[in-house]
């Protein structure tokens, strides 16, 4: 055995030469987009000649010879030895290890000593560290930095002087970051942020049977008809938050989102309560968007599971698309705002200049507090009027109609005068809530950078909420007795009381007794009683009932809890800590959605495929879905996204008529098609007229048009579409005028070749060649014929042979097999073209052909198509939208544009020079008749925000 320096003889030399020896084409080969990076030092291989040599002999004692030089000995010797073996004999034997290690001297061409530990790589023991750790949630460079210098220096190397040079054990930070990404990235499923976390749900609900999880992707559809969209949902529960939700969530709840906890514009929404110990979350969901139908699936889902929660009161911020979910979805249930933010409102608005406040905002203020505070209606009616008689309201519109109309109009949420009398108004605001939000981003997700969907749902199933179930229980066992003792001070009905209540009991016991006088306590009906304070001449009412004890007090109406009045009635029904309920061991078994908008932008560059399930459409790279981090305009590797408009038609169109917009498919499957130009993709150009026939089937000029799209975007594949037209030329035999046998092309070059070939002129088929291999695989939606492929064969070996004879000597027409894969069958006539571009996008991307088929997800296909080709058009500006030809193509006419869009037109192609085009005029007239309509119920409207690189 032989082990080199590792700057010894590169053995990659050869096929590195041949790589260089390639042809690049052009003259600035440099200014290339998506070209591989250049290793200006491309090795360190330095043809060192040092080398360890290692030796392993065995021996065996028993089979020894005594003349080494006798032939005869040494073959009867070893005749004994092989049957021995044979017999399967104990047999004697020892190893005996020879090295020769090489001296400093023998190393040559490169660094020693102390700076050569530089170049070295990094110990594999810290690589499997590093991997350990990440599993466990480090995700910080400089946190897993001083793991590993604790690893090297107690584990690894322990009382060892190893030179920070020595990048092995040392390893920079580029490196440790390197290493991390790849662990990451080993422990995700999948690329796609939402399969991978279809399969941790997966997981969770088969470790965790008595939790709740439900999951639907943004490609997945569960239902049919007019059902929800197919916007993203998680929703989660788990079986000790069912309980809590059960034993305090019948009174009040509350509800608020948290926003910025990953890099996709979701929305994360808690429902909290109150127990005994402080706030609790007791049900989570995310959602794509934040609207009022989104909210109401999240609560009937969380109802589903809770069938007995009716919620009496809920505390929520002022949204109107969160109280009508929530009073929509609860009939009897009202709705409060939240106080604090209430004045957050207030104050904001008060304080801008363009209101005209100005100096005389705390005047005001103050005003709206009293009115908020008022105690009663009267007192309400009377603040009300207060405020409408100063100065500063009477001469400010914009204060009127705003105070008016947004808070004075739904007074009965935040005036505690209009409050219903059994509404617990200890709790009125949601900051209980805020702090759990802040808890879960800056102590939990703040380790972890990468933004993805599944770290922040993973984070907040198997740590945030298990860690806070663990508090609750902590906090209940502290407040026992048998934790610790109580001070004789506190009397022994307010033992085992939860720490909240003890001390809100003990302000309110009197300094002078530690209980009421039986005299004072006299009884005026069943369980009703008037109580004789012991420091005043005042006399309250106090009702001890089977649900919930009254008071008169103030004391009682302000904070809902015991008072000293109710304190001296026995049979007080108090919740007490519930810990005996609650299971001790918290372990867990670990296991297209819309961008924020401030990282949204309309340019993309031609790259898409789709994900393996339909309605997301994914690139190549570290991350599938829409990333947070902001692109450069320049950047070739962008990101598309199938995001949801949330436009209503006449928006769309109106705004297609007067900015630079491309239309949607929505809009062109809307109006009649006048075969103008719409997208022009390499050198393919697209008419509204293929548009419009994509709803039922595919033209050639679509096909190719994506096919070409889908070439660029695997930039780490060689990748080549022929024209259709010429493929069908290829494999249907037809004359060699339509292909030329492609002489110009080196088929060599390419890795795949995507050919779809028309058969008999109305039926689809994809064709990929594999030069490299010399295979072509078949793929017909339909099935696929033995004769069918035969002929498929001796077709391409007879296109070979003609390059062949006309001098392309590359590859030769001998060797070359047809084979298919399993896929997806087509189950319609008229959808083989939609079949053939899935099948493309699913290929080089190295993905299983099967997808869902069922006619809404081929019609999503079908209209993702559509949008990509419209987002990612070149400028047309220089294009005659009637006649498709560049401007300069009919120099000696004028060059005039459409008066309401961004489309011009050769003269001769329209007649005349002030115009509105057909486009438009069709638009007008579409605008007229949906108006009304779309105004009583607007759709929603689905299209891809595409994002192109500027080429320059």
């Amino acid at each position: 055995m032989v082990k080199e320096c590792h700057h010894g003889p590169d053995k990659q030399r050869r096929a590195k030469e041949r790589r260089k020896q390639k042809p690049t084409p052009g003259d600035h080969n440099y200014s290339r987009k998506g070209k591989s990076r250049k290793k200006i030092q491309d090795s360190k291989k330095q043809s060192c000649p040092a080398m360890i040599r290692i030796r392993a002999i065995m021996k065996f004692p028993d089979f020894k010879i005594d003349s080494y030089n006798n032939k005869f000995l040494k073959r009867q010797i070893s005749r004994k030895l092989k049957q021995a073996f044979a017999n399967r004999d104990p047999i004697k034997k020892s190893m005996v290890y020879l090295l020769s290690y090489p001296s400093a001297n023998d190393h040559k061409n490169h660094l020693t000593g102390e700076f050569a530990g530089f170049t070295q790589r990094v110990d594999p023991k810290l690589v499997t560290r590093i991997k350990e750790l990440v599993a466990e949630g480090v995700r910080n460079v400089s946190e897993m930095k001083r793991h590993l210098l604790i690893s090297v220096k107690n584990d690894i190397c322990p009382d060892q002087d190893i030179p920070k040079t020595n990048r092995r054990f040392f390893p920079l930070d580029k490196d440790i970051k390197n290493h991390m990404d790849i662990a990451i990235n080993s422990l995700r499923f999948s690329k796609d942020d939402q399969l991978n976390l279809e399969t941790l749900v997966e997981s969770w609900q088969e470790s965790n049977s008595e939790d709740s999880f439900f999951l639907r992707t943004s490609y997945d559809t569960t239902s049919q008809g007019d059902s929800p969209s197919q916007d993203f949902l998680f929703v989660h529960q788990t079986a000790w938050q069912r309980r809590l939700l059960d034993l305090y969530g019948r009174d009040i709840c509350i509800m608020d989102a948290t926003y910025k906890t990953s890099k996709y514009a979701l929305p994360l929404f808690f429902i909290c309560v109150q127990t005994n110990v402080g706030h609790s979350i007791c049900g989570s969901f995310v959602l794509s968007t934040e609207s009022k139908n989104a909210i109401q699936e999240g609560l009937k889902k969380i109802k589903e599971w809770n069938p007995g929660w009716t919620p009496k009161y809920f505390i929520t911020d002022y949204d109107e698309r969160e109280i009508q979910a929530v009073e929509e979805v609860f009939q009897e249930c009202t709705v409060y705002l939240c106080s604090f933010h209430r004045e957050q409102s207030w104050t904001r608005w008060l304080k801008q200049l363009k209101h005209g406040v100005g100096s005389n905002q705390d005047e005001i203020i103050e005003l709206m507090r009293r009115i908020a505070n008022a105690n009663s209606e009267t007192n309400y009616e009377e603040a009300v009027v207060k405020l409408k008689e100063n100065q500063h309201w009477q001469n400010n519109q914009k204060l009127q109609k705003w105070f008016d109309k947004q808070w004075l109009s739904v007074s009965h949420r935040w005036v505690k005068a209009l409050r219903q009398n059994n509404f617990n108004i200890r709790m009125t605001t949601t900051n209980g809530l805020e702090r759990k939000h802040q808890e879960f981003k800056r102590g939990y997700l703040s380790h972890y950078s990468e933004g993805s969907l599944c770290t922040m749902i993973t984070t907040l199933v198997s740590n945030f909420l298990p860690d806070s179930y663990r508090s609750y229980i902590t906090y209940n066992i502290q407040s026992l007795e048998f934790c610790k003792k109580y001070s004789t001070s506190v009397p022994t009905f307010l033992h085992n009381r939860p720490r909240m209540l003890v001390e809100h009991c003990i302000k309110r016991i009197p300094p002078e007794v530690q209980n009421i006088p039986v005299e004072n306590i006299q009884e005026i009906g069943e369980r009703a009683f008037d109580v004789h304070s012991v420091d005043s001449n005042n006399v309250y009412k106090v009702m001890i009932t089977n649900t919930e004890p009254t008071c008169t007090c103030e004391d009682y109406a302000r904070h809902h809890l015991p008072s000293s009045k109710i304190k001296t009635d026995a049979g007080l029904p108090i919740n007490t800590s519930d810990h005996h309920r609650s299971p001790l061991t918290l372990k867990r078994k670990a296991g297209s959605l819309p961008l924020r908008k401030k990282y949204r932008k309309k340019n993309v560059n031609h790259s898409v495929h789709f994900a393996e399930n339909d309605d997301v459409m994914i690139i190549d790279g570290t991350y599938d879905m829409p990333c947070r981090q902001e692109m450069s305009i320049d950047s070739v590797n962008t990101t598309m996204e199938q995001s949801m408009a949330n436009d209503t038609i006449t928006e769309q169109m109106a705004e297609c008529q007067s900015k630079d917009r491309p239309a949607t498919v929505e809009i062109l499957w809307t109006i009649k098609p006048f075969d103008y130009l719409v997208s022009k993709i390499g050198s393919f150009k697209v008419t509204d007229t293929s548009i419009s026939y994509l709803k039922s089937s595919l033209s050639d000029e679509v096909i190719d048009a994506y096919l070409h799209l889908l070439t660029e975007t695997k930039k780490n594949k060689r990748l080549l579409a022929i024209d259709s037209s010429i493929a069908t030329a290829i494999f249907q035999g037809i004359s060699e005028n339509f292909h030329g046998f492609m002489t110009q092309t080196k088929f060599s070059s390419y890795d795949m070749i995507l050919a779809a070939v028309n058969e008999n002129n109305s039926h689809w088929t994809l064709i990929v060649i594999h030069p490299g291999d010399k295979k072509l695989v078949y793929i017909n939606p339909l099935g696929e014929l033995k004769r069918t492929m035969q002929n498929i064969g001796v077709k391409w070996r007879e296109f070979i042979l003609g390059r062949v004879r006309r001098g392309v000597n590359e590859l030769s027409e001998d060797g070359w097999k047809v084979e298919t894969v399993k896929h997806t069958k087509q189950y319609d006539s008229n959808s083989c073209g939609v079949y053939v571009v899935k099948f493309a996008e699913l290929v080089i991307s190295d993905m299983p052909l099967m997808f869902s088929c069922r006619p809404d997800n081929l019609h999503q296909i079908r209209r993702g198509i559509g949008n990509q080709l419209l987002q990612a058009t070149e400028p047309l500006f220089e294009y005659c939208r009637a006649c498709s030809l560049h401007r300069e193509a009919r120099r000696n006419e004028d060059w005039i544009g459409c008066e309401k869009c961004d489309k011009f037109f050769h003269s001769g192609c329209v007649g005349v020079s002030n115009f509105t085009c057909a486009m438009c005029t069709s638009l007008d007239q579409h605008l007229v008749n949906l108006e009304p309509d779309l105004r009583k119920d607007p759709p929603k409207i689905w299209y891809l925000k595409c994002k192109r690189s500027s080429r320059g």
